[in-house]
């Protein structure tokens, strides 16, 4: 993965939807705390209501497939 050869720690790489509804708070909490940096996922997943904008992320990038 890209983020892994620039030498970006697993750790701090988060993927959505690995978070279901009932442990979306858990994301929030890891993003605050600056323990995920950069978090992936589809547009339908983090578009609505998923309000991590201001949170200290460096990147969020939308995967979908035409």
């Amino acid at each position: 993965m890209l983020f892994i050869a620039l030498e970006i720690p697993e750790s701090q790489i988060a993927f959505v939807h690995d978070f279901n509804k009932s442990n979306r708070t858990k994301l929030s909490e890891l993003i605050d705390s600056g323990e995920v940096h950069i978090l992936l996922g589809s547009t339908k997943k983090l578009s609505t209501g998923c309000n991590v904008h201001r949170r200290g992320l460096w990147a969020i990038y939308y995967l979908d497939t035409p």
